[in-house]
């Protein structure tokens, strides 16, 4: 048991030093062991931790190509995309990407929710846009399937 010191500080309270007794306990007091690999000390330790660190390091990449591989794919496979658009004539319009699962009233719904006053579907495709009459059918040939 460590021995305590008091004395009495300039204000008159009394005062412990315990907390210098635990350093100086610290000090004497043995660490259990740690398994070799964890020991930074240990040179066959860091070597371990470098191989591990770089094994990671690959498998993190290369999961992130497949990843990318996968939807670079994907986006080849969909050669048209659907557009939505809500617009104040002369004013302004707002045209979004939207997804295959989109229906008419999901587009109508979107001009409402920007404040416009009409709304137009469109598509995408390799060689430009196409758009269908404001307030009306699917643009023509609708190569985005675009339905009620």
């Amino acid at each position: 048991m460590p021995r305590l010191t008091t004395f009495i500080l300039a204000s008159g309270q009394l005062a412990s030093l315990k907390f210098i007794a635990a350093a100086k306990d610290l000090k004497d007091m043995k660490f259990r062991q740690v398994p070799f690999f964890l020991d930074w000390r240990n040179k066959l330790g860091e070597k371990i931790r470098l191989v591990v660190g770089i094994i990671l390091v690959i498998l993190t990449m290369s999961f992130m190509m497949t990843l990318n591989s996968f939807n670079m794919a994907v986006a080849q496979d969909q050669d048209y995309q659907k557009l939505c658009s809500g617009f104040v004539d002369g004013n302004y319009r707002d045209s979004i990407s939207v997804p295959f699962t989109w229906k008419i009233p999901a587009c109508q719904r979107y001009a409402e929710s920007i404040g416009a006053d009409y709304y137009q579907l469109g598509c995408l495709s390799p060689n430009g846009f196409s758009w269908g009459e404001p307030n009306g059918g699917p643009p023509g040939r609708n190569r985005c399937e675009w339905s009620y």
